[in-house]
């Protein structure tokens, strides 16, 4: 009567590794480099917004409930934004990677 659990499980979802070299639903081979930096450009606005809205409602509320300066709300502001900063550079770095001249001129022989 007890089924094994590991055979009627489907199969995981893909690791980090796997899914950055499969293509999502939404983008073709034929895409331009100009359209996905367009993307990730406004994926970093969408970040910064996010993130520096919430690290300065975070810290509008530390000056309502306790301490009624105005340095919390820009403190967590900028922390929002400093993340969201390094997100976007990551995002920038991880797309724009480019192989080694090594490896270019061993394809070229």
């Amino acid at each position: 009567m007890s089924q094994n659990k590991s055979n009627s499980q489907e199969p995981s979802a893909p690791s980090k590794s796997q899914s950055s070299t499969t293509l999502s639903p939404n983008e073709s081979l034929d895409t331009y480099p100009e359209e996905k930096l367009d993307r990730l450009v406004s994926k970093c606005w969408t970040d910064a917004l996010m993130k520096g809205g919430a690290g300065f409602g975070i810290g509008f509320l530390v000056t309502l409930l306790f301490i009624r300066r105005m340095w919390p709300p820009l403190l967590g502001g900028s922390f929002g934004l400093g993340v969201s900063y390094k997100h976007c550079e990551h995002y920038l770095q991880q797309q724009t990677k480019c192989e080694p001249i090594d490896k270019v001129n061993a394809n070229k022989l």
